[in-house]
């Protein structure tokens, strides 16, 4: 399966498929080389070459193989299929292409076929939750669960919790540096998520985290940029959404202040169209590389006017309006020079603000 059998995916799409391919060359040639240390080291204690030493050595070499070829084809697999999931909206579609994405990554990568079909299997539930969720009609007997599950999404008490697409899946940042405590928040927010895509009648807990934060991504006026802001203030919201719709007759929101987030989340759904096929794609590299001069210029002389604050103490800032999978993507010229998060960001760095860092959690 080559480049061209994929859906027509934009240029963007097709860099950072290829960019993934690359990196998991990387991680076999990394288990290559951890494999070969194992291997010296035992030809340099073990007398004989049919020493148990070396068995032993060489099975841990083909392991470590093993591993890292199957870590590399997880990766190619999930970005490839992240990118056609985005631009595929048919369950006939998207299955087909899950088994021709998965015989392409283990071509390139030949990997534990049942960590392969675990995978695949995640993104067929996936998908069919994103169908299932979008089209659900909130029963009018469940209103009193959506005003329990607001509370319920207000009540984790994290107001700088985001999440971001990373390698195909949702990663969530914003959580306070104690292990102990991140582990038991997050635990909190899977939970509540659960019963959330249950309640809209989708019952797969394996991938339920996933699908309720791509129905935020179409949904909430929270995401933006890649990211979805103010996590559980959008799930909150969102859920007094179907509140509203349950109580409302035939589903459907009557009340102004919604019909305006109705017209909102139209602008949302236009906002992560998928990239434009190449045809269309008229972006200039010489101009990419100018904003990319420009913006890493425009960060130097804020760093030189602040006492020089690392890029980390800039994105965890409270006053900065950017999180560090926006910064980045604003460093390298990913993040578009209109939208609002380009906009505030560079808005901060030329009134020269110094970072204020956030409060911790308790």
């Amino acid at each position: 399966m080559n480049n061209t059998d994929l859906p027509e995916l934009g240029l963007d799409a097709l860099a950072r498929i290829e960019q993934a391919r690359k990196e998991g060359h990387e991680l076999v040639a990394a288990a290559q080389f951890g494999g070969n240390q194992v291997w010296r080291s035992a030809q340099s204690a073990a007398i004989g070459w049919d020493s148990e030493l070396l068995v032993d050595a060489r099975d841990q070499a083909q392991a470590l193989l093993v591993q890292g070829q199957s870590v590399a084809m997880i990766l190619y697999f999930d970005v490839m299929t992240y990118e056609c999931f985005s631009v595929t909206l048919a369950a006939t579609d998207f299955e087909s292409l899950v088994e021709k994405l998965g015989a392409k990554a283990a071509g390139e990568f030949p990997g534990d076929s049942a960590a392969l079909q675990s995978r695949k299997q995640e993104w067929r539930s996936r998908a069919a939750g994103r169908i299932v969720v979008q089209n659900a009609a909130p029963d009018r007997n469940n209103r009193t669960f959506w005003s329990d599950l607001q509370t319920q999404f207000s009540a984790i008490g994290l107001p700088h919790l985001y999440a971001f697409h990373k390698k195909g899946w949702w990663t969530i940042g914003g959580l306070p540096s104690d292990p102990a405590q991140s582990r038991t928040l997050q635990g909190a927010f899977s939970v509540a998520t659960c019963r959330a895509v249950a309640g809209l009648g989708f019952a797969d807990r394996s991938v339920a985290l996933a699908v309720w934060l791509d129905l935020l991504q179409l949904k909430s006026l929270h995401y933006a940029d890649g990211c979805i802001n103010n996590l559980c203030s959008a799930s909150a919201e969102y859920c007094l959404e179907l509140e509203t719709r349950a109580i409302e007759p035939g589903g459907k929101v009557q009340t102004p202040g919604l019909d305006k987030l109705s017209a909102a989340e139209g602008k949302n759904e236009a906002r992560i169209q998928p990239d434009k096929p190449a045809r269309e794609h008229q972006e200039d590299a010489d101009e990419v590389k100018k904003e990319i001069t420009r913006r890493k210029a425009l960060l130097r002389e804020y760093k030189s006017a602040t006492d020089q604050p690392s890029n980390k103490r800039i994105y965890q800032a409270a006053n900065s309006n950017i999180h560090k999978p926006q910064f980045y993507a604003w460093l390298d010229g990913r993040l578009p020079v209109k939208s609002v998060t380009t906009q505030k960001f560079e808005r901060f760095l030329r009134e020269k603000k110094r970072p204020i860092p956030r409060k911790p959690q308790d």
